[in-house]
C-alpha cells in the first residue's frame, strides 16, 4: 500500500503548509499561538503582452506576505534587460540578464542562457522571502516586448 502512504504523507504535509505557530506575549508571559495560515498560489502566463522601457518598468510579482517563487521564466528578443526585486524594504537583487549569465553557473537557482533561435532566457527557482516581495522587470535600452514571461509562487495569509 505504498499509494496509501503517500497519500498520507500529502495530507500532512498539505496540513503542515496551513498551521504556524507564533509567539505571542501578553501580561508578561510568552504563550505558544496557533493560527491557520492559507498558501495561495498564483500564476502569470505565459503571456507575450509585456511590454517594459527604461523609464516604464512592469511589477509581475507584488506580495505582502510571506511566500516563495516556484518559478519564473522570462524569454526575450533582446538581452537588454534586469531584473529587480525588493523585500523587506531592501534590494535584494538588482542584476541585468548579461550579469546573471555570468552567475547562472554557479547557481542552482538561476539560469540565464540563449536558446537556438537566439532568444534570451531567464529561470529563477525556488526563492522564498519573510515579509514581502516586489519584481519588476526593466529594459536597460529601449523598449521590450517580451516574447514569454511567466510566473508561478504563493504567498501566506491569513
Amino acid at each position: 500500500m505504498d499509494i496509501m502512504r503517500h497519500a498520507k504523507d500529502m495530507a500532512t504535509s498539505i496540513i503542515a503548509n496551513q498551521t504556524e505557530t507564533t509567539q505571542k506575549i501578553e501580561e508578561g508571559r510568552l504563550d505558544s499561538v496557533a493560527r491557520t495560515v492559507r498558501k495561495k498560489t498564483r500564476t502569470i502566463g505565459p503571456t507575450t503582452q509585456i511590454k517594459v522601457g527604461v523609464h516604464n518598468p512592469a511589477i509581475i510579482i507584488n506580495e505582502k506576505e510571506p511566500g516563495g517563487i516556484e518559478e519564473l521564466v522570462v524569454i526575450s528578443p533582446s538581452k537588454n534587460f534586469s531584473v529587480i526585486i525588493e523585500s523587506g524594504g531592501t534590494t535584494k537583487l538588482n542584476k541585468t540578464w548579461t550579469q546573471l549569465s555570468g552567475i547562472s553557473a554557479q547557481a542552482i537557482d538561476i539560469a540565464a542562457f540563449t536558446d537556438p533561435d537566439g532568444s534570451y532566457i531567464l529561470n529563477i527557482k525556488d526563492y522564498r522571502w519573510q515579509e514581502n516581495i516586489t519584481l519588476t522587470l526593466k529594459s536597460t535600452s529601449g523598449s521590450i516586448l517580451f516574447s514569454q514571461v511567466y510566473a508561478n509562487w504563493y504567498a501566506y495569509g491569513v
